[in-house]
């Protein structure tokens, strides 16, 4: 409950896309990222994708495992991104069926059949 409260408040205070870092090292070791052609360090990347959100995950590590750095990225998908419901495409399904816009109406009732 508490992790859903804390989820809640940061999603609404960076309503814009948002980021994480986690850094660690030794005392005194320069903490600054890596450049991604740093032969030095090996670098893996995650992206997973909500409906509203993709989300990237990039980790260094150094290769004696000394060093990590991990930065994740929150992006906000644009509207064009975003799916539409079932319910908004049958909306427009119906709205083309009265403008007698067969062509398009095919194309929503198909992709309502995927949506199933």
């Amino acid at each position: 409950m508490r992790k859903d409260f804390f989820s809640s408040f940061f999603d609404s205070f960076f309503n814009e896309d948002s980021f994480h870092l986690s850094i660690s090292g030794k005392l005194g070791e320069d903490l600054s990222f890596p450049q991604d052609d740093n032969k030095n360090f090996n670098k893996t990347e995650e992206i997973s994708e909500t409906e509203t959100h993709t989300i990237k995950k990039e980790v260094w590590t150094n290769i004696n495992g000394g060093q990590r750095f991990e930065r994740t990225t929150k992006q906000t998908k644009s509207k064009a991104q975003l799916k539409p419901s079932k319910d908004e495409l049958t909306l427009k399904l119906n709205e083309a069926i009265q403008a007698q816009d067969f062509e398009k109406a095919c194309t929503l009732r198909d992709e309502i059949k995927l949506l199933k």
